[in-house]
C-alpha cells in the first residue's frame, strides 16, 4: 500500500509543469549553496582571528622593551600594557631617548604617565632632560595646560610656568577679560629678582598699557564712524578695529586718522611715541607710510624739515631717502614732491638709476648735465620722444658749448 505522505508528494509533482520544478529545486539548491559557503566563510574568518590574536599575543610577549621601541619607531602597532615592572618601563623610556624619536618617545611617557604612580613618573622623567621637554611641547600641544604646570612645579621651573600663563592670556578674545587676566598674571608669576622675569613683567605691563589705549580709541572711533559730519575720513580709508594691534599698528592707525592731533590727546601719534618709548625712525617710516596712503602730501615735509642754526629750513631723514623716494613713487605722489626728495639721495650713481626707473625724463637730462656725463645723455636721449620737451632739453645741453663735459 502506498505511503500517506509520498502520495501526497507524488500528487504535488504531478500537478507542476516539468520546468517549475527544475526552478524550485534549483532554488532549494542555491540556498543550501549559499547557506554552506556562509557558514564555512564565517568559521575560515573566525580561525583566522583567532590565529591573529593568538599570534599578536604570543609576539607581544616575546618582545623585549628595546624591540618594543624598534617596533614603534617603524610605525608598527605594539601594545606596551604587558611591561608590568618598574625597570621595564624605564628600559622603555630610556631606550626610546637613545634612540631618538620623538614620537615613539611621547608614545612611551604617556604609557608611564598611565601606568606609574605621579611620584614615580616625575621622578624619572625629571632625570631626563630630554623627556622633559618632550613631555611639556606634547602637554601644550594638546592644552593639558594645568597638567604642565604641575610638572613644571615640581621641578621649579618658574619661568617656564609663567610664560605658559602668558601664553594663554594672550589667546583670551574678550579685551576686558584679558587685561585682568594680564595683571594677575603679572602680579603673581613676574615679580622678583629674576632679571628675564623682569624684562617679561615690563613686557606685561606695557601691553596692558597698549590695550588700555586702544580701548577708548576704538570705542570713540567706532562711535564717530556712524556720525556723518564725522565719517568722511573713515568712508575715504575704511578703518579696522585697533584692538589687539602691535604698537606699531597702533601708531599707523593713529597716523592715519588722528595724525592732526596734539601731543596731549591720548590717540596723537606723538603721545602714542612718547608712552611706548618709540624712536624717531620708527615714527617717521610709520607716519610717512599712513601720509602715502591717505595722500596727505602737504604734511610730509613736516617729518623731515629742521631749522639749521642760521635759522634756514633744511631736509633730514633718520631713514635712507632712497626708500623715502621709493615710497613717494610707489603712492603715486606728485612728481615735484619726488623730485625734491630724490635730491636728497647723496649718490649721484642711485640718484641716476632711480630716476630713470621712474621715467622722469626731465630730471634724468638736468642729472646729466649737472655731472657733465654726455655718454649717458647721448644714450638716454635715444630714448625719448624726439621733440618732445625734454628731447630738446636734452640737444640744447648737447650742444652747449660751455658745458666741460667729463666725457
Amino acid at each position: 500500500a502506498p505511503v500517506a505522505g509520498a502520495s501526497v508528494t507524488s500528487e504535488v509533482t504531478t500537478s507542476v509543469p516539468f520546468s517549475e520544478q527544475t526552478a524550485v529545486v534549483n532554488i532549494k539548491d542555491e540556498r543550501t549553496d549559499f547557506k554552506v559557503v556562509d557558514e564555512r566563510e564565517a568559521e575560515k574568518q573566525l580561525q583566522k582571528c583567532l590565529k591573529l590574536s593568538s599570534s599578536v599575543k604570543t609576539t607581544s610577549k616575546a618582545l623585549t622593551p628595546q624591540a618594543a621601541v624598534i617596533e614603534l619607531v617603524a610605525g608598527n602597532d605594539c601594545s606596551l600594557y604587558h611591561f608590568k615592572s618598574r625597570h621595564e618601563k624605564v628600559t622603555l623610556l630610556d631606550t626610546a631617548i637613545s634612540i631618538g624619536d620623538g614620537s615613539a618617545l611621547v608614545t612611551v611617557i604617556n604609557f608611564l604617565r598611565q601606568t606609574l604612580s605621579k611620584r614615580i613618573f616625575n621622578y624619572e622623567i625629571s632625570k631626563r632632560p630630554i623627556a622633559i621637554n618632550h613631555l611639556i611641547s606634547n602637554l601644550k600641544n594638546t592644552e593639558q595646560i594645568n597638567e604642565a604646570v604641575d610638572f613644571l612645579t615640581f621641578l621649579g621651573l618658574n619661568n617656564e610656568i609663567a610664560h605658559i600663563k602668558l601664553s594663554q592670556c594672550l589667546k583670551t578674545k574678550s579685551i576686558d577679560a584679558k587685561i585682568r587676566q594680564l595683571k594677575h598674571c603679572n602680579s603673581n608669576y613676574f615679580q622678583g629678582i629674576d632679571n628675564e622675569l623682569a624684562f617679561w613683567g615690563n613686557f606685561v605691563n606695557a601691553h596692558i598699557d597698549l590695550l588700555e589705549l586702544q580701548q577708548p580709541i576704538e570705542n570713540e572711533d567706532s562711535r564717530q564712524e556712524l556720525l556723518p559730519e564725522c565719517n568722511q575720513k573713515f568712508i575715504q580709508i575704511p578703518r579696522h578695529s585697533i584692538l589687539n594691534s602691535s604698537v606699531i599698528e597702533t601708531l599707523f592707525y593713529c597716523c592715519l586718522y588722528h595724525y592732526e592731533l596734539s601731543e596731549n590727546n591720548f590717540a596723537s601719534p606723538k603721545s602714542i611715541c612718547n608712552r611706548h618709548s618709540l624712536n624717531e625712525k620708527q615714527f617717521v617710516w610709520t607716519a610717512l607710510r599712513s601720509l602715502c596712503l591717505a595722500n596727505k602730501w602737504p604734511d610730509i615735509d613736516g617729518l623731515f624739515q629742521y631749522k639749521s642754526w642760521l635759522g634756514s629750513r633744511k631736509l633730514k631723514s633718520p631713514i635712507p631717502m632712497k626708500k623715502v623716494v621709493k615710497l613717494l613713487h610707489k603712492h603715486e605722489a606728485p612728481v615735484e614732491l619726488i623730485e625734491k626728495y630724490l635730491k636728497q639721495v647723496e649718490e649721484s650713481e642711485t640718484r641716476m638709476n632711480l630716476a630713470m626707473s621712474f621715467k622722469m625724463h626731465r630730471f634724468v637730462v638736468e642729472l646729466c648735465a649737472n655731472l657733465r656725463d654726455r655718454n649717458t645723455l647721448q644714450t638716454y636721449i635715444s630714448k625719448l620722444r624726439p621733440q618732445s620737451e625734454e628731447y630738446l632739453m636734452a640737444q640744447n645741453y648737447l650742444r652747449n658749448s660751455s658745458i666741460k663735459w667729463k666725457n
